[in-house]
């Protein structure tokens, strides 16, 4: 294990010179590889002297047979122990040496990119930090599964990923785990525990809707952003099949708008009746005939016309994600 550690060592040496690397800072990389090592050196030289130690104290013991069990139990221990040390730096190595192949890959022309085929192609990370809420969990874990989660990647540099792409307070969460592949596994499973649960998910949609503000004067882009944040949760609940218990605090909501309440009376007759989908056909409505000022009508018409569309795909992702226990496989109704 030692010898392939420093051949992997001066392999990476070797791909930071030819990346332009200066040797200073190649020296300074590979000093502190050398501590680590010399560390586990340390451990090891420690670890022996103990086992000399107990060695030394049972020789005085009448039981020989368990004598000899301790000292093999001992040096159990120590075999796991140097071969665990051993294995977290050959895969820290491993991921160095990945990120500099992808840099060299990177960099080099077409033609010759073309021509090493055979090196691992991370994929390029566009993903928004998970802020810590259950409500961005589903987007969040959507793009990380299907571009990190799902390759072909080490799982310790799917590890490393996670960690970089979450909320300091998330990663607090996951810092203590093992840089290892049980570890990853690990992470994965307590942070959808934690921020996967359809009942916290639906529990978040449902503060945003009731802490929406009050509009109080006829500020056409404020009423435009009160209804985009409203059909953004809206739809998201009808998704988790949710919506319906809602309902009844549709008068509540409606009463945030009331300097256009009577504007939006007029379009249904039977609007003390509405359930939030009607009273968001309404709202659509009035905003569709009320564009902010600058906004084309034809491109406010297109992005309200495909409203009913992010749904079907919001419905996907939950689906993906694990967030809907069971759901039908069909396109939902679009009317």
């Amino acid at each position: 294990m030692v010898t392939a550690v420093n051949a992997l060592k001066e392999s990476i040496e070797e791909k930071k010179f030819v990346n332009g690397e200066d040797e200073e800072s190649v020296q300074e990389w590979s000093s502190g590889i050398e501590e680590i090592v010399n560390q586990a050196d340390e451990c090891m030289r420690e670890l022996t002297s103990q086992i000399e130690q107990i060695d030394r104290n049972l020789k005085h013991a009448s039981a020989l047979h368990e004598h000899k069990r301790e000292i093999e139990l001992e040096r159990e221990k120590l075999r796991q122990k140097q071969e665990a040390v051993e294995r977290a730096h050959a895969e820290e190595l491993e991921f160095e040496k990945k990120k500099l192949e992808l840099k060299q890959v990177q960099t080099e022309p077409p033609e010759i990119t073309a021509m090493a085929s055979n090196v691992v192609k991370m994929p390029k990370l566009v993903i928004t930090k998970f802020d810590g809420t259950p409500q961005d969990w589903v987007r969040f874990w959507g793009q990380f599964e299907t571009q990190i989660d799902k390759s072909s990647t080490l799982e310790v540099t799917k590890f490393s990923y996670l960690k970089e792409l979450v909320d300091l307070k998330v990663r607090n969460l996951i810092d203590g785990l093992p840089f290892t592949p049980e570890g990853y596994e690990k992470a994965k499973d307590l942070l959808a525990r934690r921020y996967g649960k359809t009942s916290e998910v639906v529990g978040a949609y449902v503060r945003n809707i009731l802490e929406l503000p009050t509009v109080r004067e006829r500020h056409v882009k404020q009423i435009h952003e009160f209804y985009e944040k409203l059909l953004f949760n809206v739809e998201s609940l009808q998704t988790l099949q949710s919506i319906n218990k809602l309902d009844a605090a549709v008068r509540f909501t409606f009463d945030k708008l009331d300097v256009i309440k009577n504007e939006l009376a007029m379009i249904d007759e039977n609007w003390s009746e509405w359930t939030f989908v009607q009273f968001l056909e309404a709202l659509e409505k009035w905003t569709i005939n009320n564009p902010v000022q600058g906004v084309e009508n034809l491109e406010a018409l297109n992005v309200y016309a495909s409203s009913k569309q992010k749904r079907f795909f919001r419905l996907k992702a939950l689906v993906a994600t694990g967030c809907l226990q069971k759901i039908e496989d069909r396109r939902p109704d679009l009317n």
